[in-house]
């Protein structure tokens, strides 16, 4: 059960990425650069963080995507593409 809103609306968006059936590139970022603050950097990853792990663990609980697609998206999502898009990689 989705405890919050923002969990529901993150279900909904990661639903709709292609490699839950086609382990196609992923192309979700969950952490921008929109903060005003750099003092507010901490809190919202680690609030980013755990929302994906709750929708994470739901969708593996429901059937919907296995483990290792959770971690692929979790991977690619917290990692790849923002260093892709910062140019890190």
């Amino acid at each position: 059960m989705l405890i919050n809103t923002l969990s529901t609306e993150l279900f909904e968006e990661i639903s709709k990425i292609p490699c839950i059936n086609s382990h196609s590139h992923i192309i979700l970022i969950a952490f921008g650069d929109d903060l005003t603050y750099v003092e507010a950097v901490c809190g919202h990853l680690k609030m980013a963080r755990q929302n994906f792990a709750i929708v994470l663990a739901e969708m593996i609980e429901e059937g919907l995507i296995s483990e290792s697609i959770a971690l692929d998206i979790a991977q690619a999502t917290f990692h790849d593409n923002p260093a892709k898009v910062y140019g890190m990689d």
